[in-house]
């Protein structure tokens, strides 16, 4: 996953949080005029790269190989 870690809210650094969730935040106002949201599990992040002073390549386990360890854990 490309993180552009000039957003605001964003980590500039990702070290230690391996075995942490990185997720995608979906935020939208309803016909009600109402702020909503929902997530969406991007992986598991274990590596990082730095590829520019504002750009990291954080690797993760995707969804994927996330639902292969639960399919084989609880069937």
């Amino acid at each position: 996953m490309l993180i552009d870690t000039t957003q605001p809210d964003v980590a500039g650094n990702f070290e230690g949080v391996s075995g942490g969730g990185l997720w995608t935040v979906y935020i939208y106002v309803d016909e009600n005029g109402e702020a909503q949201n929902f997530k969406v599990l991007r992986g598991v992040a274990f590596w990082q790269q730095c590829l520019a002073d504002s750009a990291l390549l954080v690797r993760c386990h995707g969804p994927q190989s996330i639902g292969s360890v639960l399919r084989s854990l609880y069937g």
